[in-house]
């Protein structure tokens, strides 16, 4: 029987442009944007291990912001079980690869899908209810929470997030009136 990892490492993917960190909004192409430069392209599981454990801050900055295809962050899950925390902290990851790692037995890796901006209302409600308070917790700390999870969490029996949630509220509702 083939884990889901398997499964979809013997997907062929198609390269998507927003995969690239040169393209896409926001990214100042035709302006020399110093991330159209400087970005590589990450091409095995064992080249981002080599540079997310080097100690030259230029190149272990690369496994946090370098992008890679697809295959290789599902080869990476799949070889090196101990980088998947590393593989939800890059930049470039995409949601394909966070929702994977959603339902990881790790609560420390879907901790790390929590605290993602890129992560989307659906992966953060499905992590709201995660039975880890740690991964919770990180729900209702994650700026881009949406207001309807919040209120959710305004019940949760942690008291911490309870609590946060309700000043993520507050807070949004303070800043709606002051505009």
């Amino acid at each position: 029987m083939s884990s889901p990892v398997s499964a979809a490492l013997t997907q062929t993917t198609k390269p998507h442009w927003s995969n690239w960190p040169c393209f896409g909004p926001n990214t100042g192409v035709g302006s020399g944007h110093r991330d159209c430069v400087e970005a590589e392209v990450i091409q095995s599981a064992h080249e981002f291990v080599r540079l997310r454990t080097s100690t030259d801050p230029a190149l272990y900055r690369r496994a946090a912001h370098d992008s890679a295809p697809e295959h290789v962050w599902l080869e990476t899950i799949e070889l090196y079980p101990g980088m998947k925390v590393w593989v939800a902290h890059n930049k470039t990851v995409p949601l394909s690869i966070l929702s994977l790692l959603a339902d990881d037995a790790d609560p420390g890796v879907r901790a790390a899908v929590a605290m993602k901006r890129k992560a989307g209302p659906s992966l953060l409600a499905k992590l709201a209810e995660d039975p880890d308070c740690f991964v919770r917790r990180t729900v209702a700390w994650n700026a881009k929470t949406p207001l309807d999870i919040l209120e959710r969490l305004m019940h949760d029996p942690e008291p911490t997030i309870a609590d946060r949630a309700r000043e993520r509220i507050q807070s949004a509702l303070s800043a709606s009136r002051d505009s």
